[in-house]
């Protein structure tokens, strides 16, 4: 849900972005309802498209980071609360609600940015590893590291777990 959002809310501003970047390269005497329809495409794109977009996004990052405790409750609690916003954020298109949109839109990066403050970096797993050479078998501990920038997802069980993986992969 998360990745479909964000895809949407994407796909929502570099929409609005082209709609503007036409509209700003039409001549002084163009017809005044071509210049009305490209302002009203410019801000549903831009408003409401986006807007349903964000929803998702938050709403999939807060409802999965609380399912799994990564975040506080009241910060996913807060998420949520806005992914709701977000939503009733399109219905400014029937109702005068533009309100919701600076508040979605400033509110929606806010959370963001303390969310991806919040999430942890490391997490610890836990999960059955190959047997050691010494013969002793059980539970070990994995790790998995995820780099923010790149999401890189490295998997370490120590140096059974490396050996294994190695065996497994030659």
């Amino acid at each position: 849900m998360a990745l479909a959002g964000g895809l949407l809310a994407s796909a929502a501003m570099a929409a609005s972005a082209c709609v503007q970047w036409a509209l700003s390269g039409t001549p002084a005497d163009a017809p005044a309802a071509l210049l009305r329809a490209l302002h009203d495409l410019a801000f549903v794109t831009g408003g409401p498209w986006r807007a349903a977009g964000l929803g998702l996004l938050l709403a999939g990052v807060a409802v999965s980071s609380g399912d799994h405790r990564l975040l506080s409750q009241p910060v996913w609690i807060a998420g949520v609360v806005l992914a709701v916003l977000c939503e009733l954020a399109t219905l400014t298109l029937a109702l005068p609600a533009a309100y919701l949109i600076p508040l979605r839109r400033f509110g929606g990066l806010a959370w963001l940015i303390v969310a991806g403050l919040h999430l942890p970096v490391r997490r610890a797993h836990r999960g059955t590893a190959a047997a050691p050479a010494g013969g002793a078998s059980g539970a070990a501990e994995q790790t998995v590291a995820m780099t923010r920038p790149a999401l890189t997802v490295l998997v370490s069980a120590g140096p059974a777990g490396i050996a294994a993986q190695a065996a497994a992969g030659s």
